[in-house]
């Protein structure tokens, strides 16, 4: 366990992959043109950002997280 007050890192990464799918639904409701490609994708800029606030050691669980997100939203 991390130091006292924090979550568990494999509760952030369920909580990230809550949150991504929620951003995916977002994107869908911002499509304009169906069957054509979505030019925004808001999960990518959060999973950046997360990303590029933890250490590298800590990125694997996010990656996995959103990986099945991003399978889900499908």
């Amino acid at each position: 366990m991390g130091r006292t007050g924090t979550l568990p890192t494999t509760l952030q990464a369920a909580a990230f992959g809550v949150a991504y799918l929620l951003l995916a639904e977002v994107g869908r409701s911002l499509w304009v043109n169906p069957g054509r490609p979505i030019t925004f994708w808001p999960p990518a800029g959060f999973h950046l950002g997360v990303l590029l606030c933890l250490a590298p050691r800590r990125w694997p669980p996010f990656v996995l997280a959103a990986f099945l997100a991003h399978a889900a939203s499908e």
